[in-house]
């Protein structure tokens, strides 16, 4: 005799199998949401299997097939929900100059340092009053995500304008929950990123690199 039905059963309108199959065929997507877009294909084409038998074609976990089963349901997305973590530390204006200070040279900072470790922008940082302390860690993590590598590429772009970090901190508090927005389908987008309406020319021309320094690049 055949074992109880799941609990919850997966209904899928043409237009979700159609975009679950795409997924489930991707060799780019997230391994994670490949398996579970197969699960919810399964179970929409094999009602009648148990999880068991979902959880041996797919090759995961009887859990997983639970847990994504009772989630379709109740909301239909295969995203995992995100996590709250710690409240951000520090404000997207001190990233920003921290990000600055890492293209340009200690000695312009009256520091005799060669190049820049994480220590070592940590320290100027602080030194210049831009926060109180901050682990050489964190900065790190920033430009390996902005993928900067002050120690062999520098660029600068330096501002005359006083008022230049009052200005630029709502449109970095505008910027940064932008990737969650769009998610959501908010689009934030700036005029400036417009075709046609950017700068074309820069106002220094690239400096050539010399033996011990990196090619500099004035934007």
């Amino acid at each position: 005799m055949p074992g109880p039905q799941p609990k919850y059963p997966i209904h899928l309108s043409e237009a979700q199998v159609a975009q679950l199959i795409h997924l489930s065929l991707s060799s780019s997507a997230p391994y994670g949401e490949v398996q579970r877009a197969r699960i919810l294909c399964l179970a929409h084409r094999h009602s009648e299997w148990t999880n068991t038998q979902i959880t041996r074609e797919v090759g995961c976990c009887r859990d997983t097939v639970k847990v994504w089963r009772q989630r379709w349901c109740q909301a239909p997305t295969i995203h995992s929900a995100p996590h709250p973590g710690a409240p951000r530390r520090f404000p997207s204006v001190m990233r920003a100059q921290v990000t600055a200070l890492a293209c340009t040279t200690p000695r312009d900072h009256g520091h005799v340092w060669k190049r820049w470790s994480g220590e070592k922008l940590a320290h100027v940082a602080v030194e210049n009053g831009l926060v109180e302390v901050m682990s050489a860690s964190t900065i790190r993590r920033w430009l390996r995500q902005g993928k900067i590598k002050p120690w062999r590429y520098h660029s600068w772009q330096k501002s005359t304008d006083p008022a230049f970090v009052a200005k630029a901190t709502p449109m970095l508090e505008l910027y940064e929950p932008a990737q969650a927005l769009a998610e959501e389908g908010e689009a934030v987008c700036c005029v400036d990123e417009k075709t046609s309406m950017q700068a074309r020319q820069r106002v220094s021309e690239t400096k050539t690199a010399v033996p011990g320094q990196p090619m500099r690049c004035a934007m």
